[in-house]
């Protein structure tokens, strides 16, 4: 997955289990290339954060959420998940790693089936009219996926799949990001920097401006929000 798609989902899903819209701090992204660089799943994260939560909730009151500022609070958590699920796929029998591919081949063609059909009707929508071509492109080099995923006879070859999807999926962002006014951009860039106006002082420029362009492109998605790939 590229490193600016895993980040976004892990940023969303924390984020949205704090309860704010402050977006993770630049001294996170090593723990998140951290785990990218060790192919840590999204779902193992998600749960490492879950118990992270979990853990709070029942040591301190509800409303010290906002208190946590950093994605470090889930770390030991995170790593727990992940050698548990290190330990259970290395005992998993053969036969048990088939049952496990083929329901992962069953997942993804319903979560790629899924993609299409939302896909397909935002390109019906006004408001996308810019990158209208782009999403019909798009589109049909997803529906090629389709019968790989269910021929995939190895987990490298559905991991070779998930890596494409994911070059789409970026891609898209970045022909949208191309594609739309500029006013629209103007707009989108200057709700980015009201986010980041408490924390300008305190960011080197060149770490200000790669924060910004990344808040930008969540305020992007927001307002042309797409269905995550995978």
């Amino acid at each position: 997955m590229p490193e600016d798609a895993f980040w976004e989902h892990i940023e969303q899903y924390f984020v949205k289990k704090r309860g704010s819209a402050l977006i993770l701090s630049p001294k996170d992204w090593p723990l998140i290339r951290s785990w990218q660089e060790r192919k840590v799943p999204l779902d193992v994260i998600y749960d490492g954060i879950d118990r992270a939560f979990e853990r709070l909730e029942k040591n301190q009151p509800l409303h010290q959420r906002w208190a946590i500022r950093s994605l470090a609070f889930c770390q030991s958590e995170v790593e727990s998940a992940w050698e548990e699920w290190k330990r259970e796929h290395a005992s998993a029998s053969q036969e048990s790693a088939r049952e496990t591919l083929a329901s992962e081949r069953r997942k993804l063609v319903v979560k790629l089936q899924n993609t299409i059909t939302l896909l397909r009707k935002y390109a019906e929508l006004d408001n996308y009219q810019c990158i209208q071509g782009n999403l019909l492109i798009i589109i049909n080099t997803l529906e090629t996926f389709l019968p790989r995923i269910h021929e995939a006879e190895e987990e490298m070859t559905l991991l070779a799949v998930k890596d494409q999807i994911c070059e789409c999926e970026k891609s898209l962002l970045t022909q949208l990001e191309q594609a739309i006014s500029p006013d629209t951009r103007q707009a989108l860039y200057a709700k980015a920097e009201a986010r980041l106006a408490s924390h300008r002082r305190k960011m080197k420029s060149s770490v200000y401006q790669e924060t910004l362009h990344l808040a930008f492109l969540q305020e992007l998605r927001t307002t042309y929000p797409f269905p995550p790939f995978l």
